[in-house]
């Protein structure tokens, strides 16, 4: 209240200084300004500074620059002045991070946006973005198995931002192709790898999956016999069912390794037929069926005479033998290989 005279300074402001006891002053430029106030009367003055004491914004000056790698961009915020951001990344995804990163989900061209405001107002800023993703590799074929040669036609169902395609066809004919839709043969039964690689400026990408080429079985077999009976031993190749005619007028077998007794001795003609998808093979072979070995018996018409003293032998024998062979010590003759001989003792 003792104050006679006052001086203000404003640097920065307009005016720059004032005697006025309540000055008002602008400020065109922000900044943060000090203002210093010297108050005087007869016994001398006072000074009183406060630093900084007046702070002025303007709207923000949005700016930001971007690095992609394979659809994933990295916001980097060069704004100046802003207090809020709000991002529009032009596929309808938005953010209020600072420096935000967003994925992209498919290739295009987008505009993102960046809205930087403070107290003062806002400002924007804008920048087209290309986004190239790398390309996702699938495919399907019309059959997976089948008998050869086996023809397949594969169709490509790889994403649509593919540029290039590579075929590999292990054990095909043709064995690579850089066409879209490719037909393939097999033509030696196996099981093989396709592999399909796809790629475009912003990288690769591999799908699988496997092909098993069938062909017609083989047949054959091997036989042991016992008696009456004969046991097969199946040496076929690659066959689901089988069919044996034993060539007895009995009914077939559908057995792997089946085991026959036949009603009597005699050749049979064995038949086997394997079959699977791809086709039926035959294998024949003859067995002799000789049955068990003959107990040989015999009688005699007498044992005891006078000489010269014949005898009539008689076959006995069981098993239904088919030759003989007779000793007689002594006799007349000797030996003999007739089934009910005549021998004379002298």
């Amino acid at each position: 209240a003792n104050t006679s005279t006052v001086l203000w300074s404003f640097p920065g402001g307009t005016p720059s200084t004032s005697t006025q006891n309540n000055p008002l002053v602008v400020y065109d430029a922000p900044g943060a300004y000090s203002v210093t106030l010297t108050a005087t009367n007869s016994a001398g003055n006072s000074i009183a500074t406060q630093t900084n004491i007046i702070q002025v914004s303007t709207t923000p000056d949005a700016a930001f620059s971007s690095n992609q790698n394979n659809g994933t961009v990295s916001f980097t915020n060069t704004t100046t002045g802003a207090s809020g951001y709000t991002w529009f990344f032009g596929d309808g995804g938005t953010s209020t991070l600072p420096e935000p990163t967003y994925t992209y989900m498919a290739d295009g061209v987008y505009t993102v946006v960046l809205v930087a405001n403070n107290t003062c107002g806002n400002d924007t800023m804008t920048q087209t973005i290309t986004v190239v993703l790398p390309p996702t590799a699938a495919f399907i074929s019309d059959d997976v198995e089948g008998c050869s040669p086996f023809t397949v036609q594969f169709s490509n169902e790889s994403s649509v931002n593919t540029t290039a395609f590579t075929w590999t066809f292990e054990g095909g004919d043709p064995a690579t192709s850089d066409v879209e839709n490719p037909s393939v043969t097999w033509n030696q039964p196996g099981v093989y790898q396709v592999v399909l690689t796809v790629s475009n400026a912003a990288g690769t990408s591999t799908a699988s999956s496997t092909i098993t080429v069938n062909t017609a079985p083989t047949a054959g077999f091997t036989t042991a016999t016992a008696g009456l009976s004969v046991q097969t031993t199946n040496t076929s190749t690659g066959g689901t069912s089988y069919l044996w005619d034993f060539g007895d007028g009995s009914s077939g077998s559908t057995e792997a390794n089946p085991v026959h007794d036949y009603a009597s001795t005699g050749t049979y003609t064995i038949k086997l037929s394997v079959t699977n998808d791809c086709g039926t093979a035959d294998f024949v072979q003859n067995v002799e069926i000789v049955g068990a070995p003959p107990i040989a018996q015999f009688s005699a018409e007498s044992t005891k005479g006078c000489s010269p003293f014949t005898v009539q032998f008689t076959d006995m024998s069981i098993g239904g033998p088919t030759s003989w062979a007779w000793n007689f010590v002594g006799g007349n003759p000797t030996t003999s290989t007739d089934q009910n001989p005549l021998v004379t003792y002298a």
